[in-house]
């Protein structure tokens, strides 16, 4: 590890797999270094793990033998690279570098055909290199106003900040963590099985707040009633819960984005009482309307961090 950070890397040592899952998890590591020979049990089952944890940095395995089918599986599972020991400090150096170059290329120029959870893991990875409340806070409202977000996955983020913002958590890991599954969890919801479900929804994202209930059910052909019984049993929420969703994403944007008067945003939102819809929006995101609006407003760019390599030996 000293010999990385002579090279110029900041690094973090753990000598088990467990360890180093839990660190990846807590940490947006740029790259890391994965040994095959771990105390508690192989550095390939540990690579598995850090895939099916979402973990997105680069994986480079290392050994110390010159086994070509454990390369082969590591590759196969997921790993950026295959290294022999003993390491050369330089060389590793200049190949996490490369790594962490050839990521944040992809991602620039493919972001936009990424994969909804792929997308939301990277913003959960940022979530983890804020350093401080009011930048969770921050990051989180730029992540409700990305209009790639969908319908799904906006009432995890929304969730994710009624955490930051009502928890009384001094420990920012323990909140980043517990905001990453909150916006993981419900994307990771299986589509509704009825196609008129699917249907419903699909003409939600497509009308927003606009689509009354009556309209959300009538447009597939379904009665009120039904449609919201159906909802909640395949999606765990009703039909009036998904329009209030809609109408609150395109209420918070309005909101963060104008210098309207709120309480006419909230009487084009459909409410006749500016309190009752202030009500609804501190239940969904933690706070009031005014008071995100303050915080919103006086805050600049997002913060930027240093990048990191994590090691595991």
């Amino acid at each position: 590890m000293r010999s990385l950070e002579l090279e110029g890397l900041v690094a973090d040592c753990v000598e088990t797999g467990r360890e180093g899952l839990r660190l990846a998890q807590q940490r947006a590591f740029d790259a890391i270094l994965l040994d095959l020979r771990l105390r508690d049990e192989s550095g390939l089952d540990v690579l598995e793990q850090f895939v099916d944890a979402g973990v997105t940095a680069p994986i480079v395995i290392l050994t110390g033998f010159a086994d070509v089918d454990t390369a082969v599986a590591a590759m196969k599972l997921g790993a950026a690279d295959y290294r022999m020991k003993p390491l050369d400090a330089e060389e590793i150096a200049a190949l996490l570098r490369t790594l962490i170059a050839r990521r944040d290329r992809q991602r620039l120029h493919e972001g936009s055909q990424l994969g909804e959870i792929e997308w939301l893991r990277i913003q959960c990875d940022r979530l983890t290199q804020c350093v401080t409340k009011p930048r969770l806070i921050s990051m989180m409202l730029r992540l409700l106003l990305n209009r790639r977000l969908r319908l799904v996955a906006f009432f995890g983020c929304a969730e994710a900040l009624r955490i930051v913002l009502t928890r009384a958590e001094t420990s920012l890991t323990v909140l980043a963590s517990d905001m990453r599954h909150a916006i993981l969890q419900g994307v990771r919801t299986p589509p509704p099985r009825h196609q008129k479900l699917r249907d419903a929804l699909e003409n939600l994202e497509s009308a927003g707040s606009k689509l009354s209930q009556q309209m959300f059910a009538g447009r597939v052909g379904l009665s009120r009633a039904y449609l919201s019984h159906l909802l909640t049993a395949q999606t765990g929420r009703t039909a009036s819960e998904w329009c209030r969703g809609a109408v609150m994403r395109a209420a918070l944007r309005e909101i963060l984005e104008t210098t309207e008067q709120i309480s006419q945003i909230a009487y084009d939102a459909g409410y006749q009482h500016p309190s009752q819809f202030d009500l609804h929006f501190e239940i969904m995101f933690g706070a009031s309307p005014t008071e995100l609006r303050h915080f919103f407003t006086s805050q600049s760019s997002l913060p930027r961090v240093e990048p990191r390599a994590g090691l595991t030996r």
